[in-house]
């Protein structure tokens, strides 16, 4: 009798271990299954990433040497003719209209390929972004940077903040309305944090259905591609306050 319970027990207990050999053995595939389609989701986004960038790349040097050139050109000659044009008014309205429109290239063309990264860093073309708008009444841009800057050593990271930074004021101004927006940057020994925040017309944050929202989602994947923390506050009427922690 002892003996057969004896092997009942032993039977159980074998039984025990292979279930949770299987099950251990189960849980293992799961966490390889997962970490690579991280890895796969991670590669497609820095593909998808490096392409967007080339073509920006490529649209901004279009915008720059051809539709640039051709408006500068078309300045140059209006400027020549003006003197015999009768309606001095009207004159002077189109020429400013033209040097309007030469800005107006010039600086979508810098939004979207940021050289000044590569010759004057980050923070340094955080500010020239940044500068077109100041110059603007209806909106108030503030720009604060806190703490002793330090450039972010991996290039591709410093080009991927700034295009979240973008996004974010470009939202602020399209999408929001907002009169004042506030952008600040602080400077930790090994963390940077950025506080983007506006006084627009808001939005559900539990929900980001507005047109938008696809903007957000870009925003969060590239936060997530530089390993950072996100967090945003908004309600409608109230403005958006975005904070964005990263390990530098």
């Amino acid at each position: 009798m002892q003996s057969i319970e004896t092997q009942a027990l032993v039977g159980a207990i074998v039984s025990f271990v292979v279930v949770g050999i299987m099950f251990a053995f189960f849980l293992i595939l799961v966490f390889i299954y997962q970490k690579k389609r991280r890895q796969k989701e991670q590669e497609l986004f820095e593909s998808i990433i490096s392409t967007e960038e080339k073509e920006r790349i490529r649209i901004a040097k279009e915008l720059h040497d051809s539709v640039g050139a051709s408006l500068s050109a078309v300045k140059l000659h209006f400027g020549a003719i003006m003197p015999g044009i009768e309606n001095v008014e009207k004159a002077e309205r189109i020429a400013k209209m033209l040097s309007d429109a030469c800005d107006e290239v010039r600086i979508i063309s810098h939004q979207m390929m940021p050289k000044a990264i590569q010759s004057e860093g980050f923070f340094k073309a955080l500010d020239l972004f940044l500068h077109p708008f100041k110059q603007l009444e209806q909106v108030n841009v503030e720009y604060i940077l806190l703490g002793e800057p330090r450039e972010i050593v991996d290039q591709s990271k410093s080009v991927m903040l700034f295009r979240v930074i973008q996004e974010l004021v470009n939202n602020a101004l399209k999408y929001a309305s907002a009169a004042n927006i506030t952008i600040q940057i602080t400077v930790q020994p090994e963390t940077l944090l950025v506080l983007v925040e506006d006084d627009g017309i808001g939005f559900d944050s539990n929900l980001e259905t507005q047109n938008y929202g696809l903007g957000l989602s870009n925003i969060r994947n590239r936060v997530n591609y530089l390993k950072g923390n996100l967090n945003i506050e908004s309600e409608p009427g109230k403005g958006t306050t975005v904070l964005i922690h990263l390990n530098i």
